[in-house]
C-alpha cells in the first residue's frame, strides 16, 4: 500500500498537482478499495496530498467502524449527511481552495458543480485515465491474490461439475459454489450460467440471473465463473 501511495504521489509530480480526489461508490469501488483495502460501502472519497497524511471520506455512518478496521489509510471519516458538503469542507480544511486538484473517478454532477461553486479558484483535472494506467501493472502481492483467487475459481467450477444432476434448478447452481469461496474467505466475482438441451441450444451466452428451469439429461451448462479474494479475480 506505501508503494501504491508513492507512485501515486509520482503520478501527482509529473501533472504538478496539489491534491488528488479520487472517488468511489458500491461494494467494490475500484480505485478506493486500491489506495485503501476497504472494499466500499457507499460513495466514498480519498484525498491524497504531495505531503501529509490522507484521508478517506465514506458513506454509510454504520460502515464507519468497519472501514476503520480495514482501511490502511487511517484518517477515515463520516462524510456527514451530505458527502459533496464533506468533500468541499476537506477540501477547505487542507487549504485546497486555489491549488491544482486531480480527480479521479464518475463523480456525480451535484458533487462536481458544488465544488466548483465553493472552490472557484481551484484548478481541477481529469485524472481516471492515468490512475487506471497505473494500477494495470500488478505487483507481486497483486499478483498472489491473483493466483489464489484463480484457485477459487478452479475448485468452485470442480464443485459445480460434481453437484449437477438431472432434476436440480438452475437457481440452486450457485449453492455448489459459493461454500468453496466463503470457506476460503473469498466471495464470488460472478457466476453466470444457462442450462438447455444440446440438441436445441436456445440461449447464446451465460446468463447473470439462473432460471427455475430443472436439469435434464443431455443438458449443456455454459457458464461464465470468477471467485474473488480481497479486490481481485481469478
Amino acid at each position: 500500500m506505501a508503494a501504491r501511495h508513492a507512485s501515486v504521489r509520482a503520478l501527482m509530480d509529473q501533472a504538478n498537482l496539489d491534491a488528488l480526489l479520487v472517488y468511489g461508490a458500491g461494494r467494490f469501488a475500484s480505485e478506493v478499495y486500491w489506495l485503501t483495502d476497504w472494499p466500499g460501502g457507499r460513495e466514498a472519497y480519498v484525498l491524497l496530498q504531495r505531503a501529509g497524511d490522507p484521508v478517506l471520506l465514506m458513506q454509510l455512518y454504520n460502515h464507519l467502524s468497519m472501514a476503520r478496521v480495514l482501511s490502511a489509510v487511517k484518517d477515515v471519516r463520516w462524510a456527514g449527511a451530505n458527502t459533496a458538503n464533506g468533500a468541499v469542507e476537506l477540501l477547505q480544511e487542507r487549504g485546497l481552495q486555489s491549488k491544482r486538484i486531480g480527480l479521479v473517478g464518475s463523480i456525480p454532477f451535484q458533487h462536481y458543480q458544488r465544488m466548483r461553486e465553493k472552490l472557484p479558484k481551484a484548478e481541477f483535472l481529469d485524472l481516471s485515465g492515468k490512475l487506471r494506467m497505473l494500477r494495470t501493472i500488478k505487483s507481486e502481492a497483486e499478483i498472489e491474490r491473483i493466483r489464489f483467487a484463480s484457485k477459487l475459481t478452479d475448485d468452485s467450477m470442480r464443485a459445480l461439475a460434481e453437484g449437477l444432476k438431472p432434476g436440480i434448478r438452475e437457481h440452486a447452481l450457485p449453492a455448489c459454489l459459493e461454500p468453496v469461496y466463503l470457506k476460503a474467505g473469498g466471495y464470488a466475482g460472478i457466476h453466470f450460467m444457462t442450462s438447455m438441451p444440446m440438441r436445441e441450444p436456445h440461449f447464446p451466452v451465460p446468463a447473470q440471473f439462473q432460471s427455475s428451469r430443472r436439469l435434464e439429461k443431455g443438458d449443456c451448462l455454459i457458464t461464465e465463473i470468477s471467485g474473488a479474494y480481497w479486490g481481485y479475480s481469478g
